[in-house]
């Protein structure tokens, strides 16, 4: 294996790539409608040549693609149904977040028409949460990075790092809307964690959270992550949520100096870092 290794995987409706290379960054995107993702109901079963998994728990939650929309080429829908702590998530497999010195994950996601928004928040009503986790399809994993919504906390998206299950929150400015796109990216290097969240465009870099790096309850870097977008219902949620999952993509870099940037994005915003 060279020294020097960007391994990068990403899954855009029903399009994933993975490639391995030396020394610099290279991404390949796809737009696609169809390319073997069911129509009707995906179980857990892996689409797409290198494994991105819809995961069904509890009792109807669903999982399917539904009819692009100008600019999203390819949507899966995630939805909850009504019944306490279901949920409906999209994975890959796990890495330890130490074994690059710089990892980065992104989301491009549109809300439902109903909102979380349960009085006394995520834990009775339900969550979204969009990053790396160490326990998937979990309202509280003991070890996260991850953009969540919890209206308990704010009424803004909000970035969690988790430690041992000791967390930091850091509100962003920007506020959950229903049926609204949302672009969202997290990027893990030696100096802590910088996080960019906004209403999605397609010409403009999402605004960069501020008071970044962050370390606090910053997992270390042997704790094995998961990338992960969540759609669940808490304990006594009994709401269906609903979200359009267009674009998730995580980038791991075997050299720091080369490719991956806190900007992200690369040329034509057809590159995702």
């Amino acid at each position: 294996m060279p020294s020097t290794v960007c391994w990068s995987s990403r899954v855009e409706a029903a399009y994933h790539s993975h490639e391995q290379f030396n020394g610099r960054v290279y991404q390949r995107t796809v737009h696609t409608d169809g390319g073997g993702f069911t129509i009707t109901l995906v179980t857990a079963t892996s689409y797409g040549k290198n494994g991105f998994v819809p995961t069904l728990v509890g009792t109807g939650p669903t999982a399917k693609r539904v009819v692009s929309v100008a600019g999203h080429p390819g949507i899966w829908q995630l939805t909850s149904l009504t019944t306490a702590s279901n949920a409906v998530y999209v994975t890959p497999i796990e890495y330890q977040t130490g074994f690059f010195p710089v990892l980065t994950f992104r989301a491009v996601i549109q809300t439902g028409a109903t909102l979380p928004v349960g009085a006394t928040g995520a834990t009775t009503y339900g969550l979204w949460k969009f990053g790396l986790v160490d326990l998937v399809g979990s309202l509280a994993p003991s070890n996260e990075i991850s953009w969540n919504f919890d209206v308990s906390v704010s009424a803004n998206w909000q970035l969690y790092l988790t430690k041992a299950s000791t967390t930091t929150k850091t509100v962003s400015t920007v506020a959950v809307a229903a049926n609204t796109w949302y672009d969202f990216e997290i990027w893990i290097g030696s100096t802590g964690v910088q996080a960019r969240c906004a209403v999605y465009s397609p010409t403009a870099l999402p605004t960069l959270l501020a008071g970044g790096p962050f370390t606090t309850n910053q997992p270390l870097t042997t704790t094995a992550m998961i990338p992960q977008v969540l759609n669940m219902n808490g304990t006594a949620g009994t709401t269906s949520l609903v979200l359009n999952l267009d674009l998730e993509e995580f980038v791991g870099l075997g050299n720091a100096t080369a490719g991956v940037t806190t900007n992200f994005r690369g040329a034509a915003m057809t590159k995702g870092f």
